[in-house]
């Protein structure tokens, strides 16, 4: 009775992951609109410069994003087989969305404290 219990869990926890990730994919596309509209505005060496270094970090964060949807599903297909490996996976997966999530956040407040700044 406990393994299935523990293995509710992390099928919970999973599906919280992907819709966190779905909603990160979403707030990337978001900041690739203020950087695509201020790309526009602008052509000074410098601006471009910043510029450039937010869309290609991004492009990363969204490669990261497809990468972890990836991990999170096989650990799903995990769950259904080997509850041992799968939990496993679930804590490495873990402390990939924990570092993910504060990479973006970071990214985020880079993000925002370049928009505000007079250019």
């Amino acid at each position: 009775m406990e393994t299935k219990n523990q293995t509710d869990v992390l099928h919970s926890e999973n599906l919280e992951w992907l819709k966190k990730l779905a909603s990160y994919s979403d707030e990337i596309n978001a900041m690739q609109s203020s950087i695509e509209n201020l790309a526009a505005s602008y052509t000074s060496r410098s601006v471009m410069t910043e510029i450039e270094h937010f869309q290609n970090q991004l492009t990363i964060q969204k490669h990261r994003i497809n990468s972890l949807k990836h991990s999170i599903k096989n650990n799903e297909k995990l769950l259904n087989v080997d509850d041992t490996v799968a939990d496993t996976d679930h804590a490495t997966a873990k402390d990939q969305i924990n570092t993910f999530e504060k990479i973006i956040s970071d990214l985020k407040h880079e993000l925002n404290q370049f928009l505000q700044q007079p250019i």
